[in-house]
């Protein structure tokens, strides 16, 4: 059966499906019930108009077979000085301290025989404290060493850093003058090298150490 339909022609059948072909549509579509989609194509932009995408219990996924910045998800905005964001918002009332606020997670496959899905690496905002007004969180790098994830780095709200490695085996690199908060050994030093006790290559040597110390705060100045 054929229907036109202001000037444009469509194609109905009805023999326990009803089908519909090149019909252009408009005006407010009202569903009665839930209304499920089959796989669609889309031909054009999707306007939400602050409406939710609501993944019930299942995730909700995007797929492309971009390379580097063309693959993924891409974020536009024309925010003045912010520009785009991400937010991750955990809707939960119900909070304990350790309860992760957001997590961004990192998957790959390993080189098995049976190549398996592995958890790479997350970074995670997490609760340290949750009373009224003494709020504070913390974020953790965790990545994958040696077959299992690892907190390998960790930064508190008040800007405490911690990494697991300890530091005789860890290597700093630094450029700079780097300055330690507080002094490791609350001790004073001479200000000046006893040249008369020393050679002088050797007090060179003193001295400068000595001004090292100081400078990075290790050691306090008399």
């Amino acid at each position: 059966m054929n229907v036109t339909l202001d000037g444009k022609r469509s194609s109905v059948t009805i023999d326990g499906k009803d089908v519909l072909f090149n019909v252009v549509a408009g005006g407010t579509w009202t569903a009665s019930g839930t209304w499920t989609i089959p796989a669609v194509t889309l031909g054009g932009t999707v306007a939400l108009n602050g409406k939710v995408f609501n993944a019930g219990a299942g995730k909700l996924i995007v797929n492309t077979t971009g390379i580097v910045y063309n693959g993924g998800i891409e974020i536009v905005g024309t925010a003045n000085i912010y520009g785009p964001s991400l937010m991750l918002t955990h809707s939960d009332t119900t909070v304990s301290v350790n309860d992760f606020v957001g997590v961004i997670y990192f998957e790959g496959y390993d080189s098995n025989v049976a190549p398996a899905l592995q958890h790479m690496g997350y970074i995670a905002v997490q609760n340290s404290s949750i009373g009224d007004c003494t709020e504070a969180t913390k974020a953790s790098i965790s990545l994958f060493n040696a077959g299992t994830t690892n907190e390998a780095v960790t930064i508190s709200g008040a800007g405490a850093l911690w990494s697991d490695l300890s530091v005789d085996t860890l290597t700093y690199k630094a450029s700079g003058t780097q300055v330690v908060g507080a002094r490791v050994v609350d001790v004073k030093i001479d200000d000046s090298i006893n040249a008369g006790t020393w050679d002088a290559t050797t007090a060179g040597v003193l001295e400068a150490c000595r001004d090292a110390l100081v400078t990075h705060g290790l050691v306090a100045a008399s």
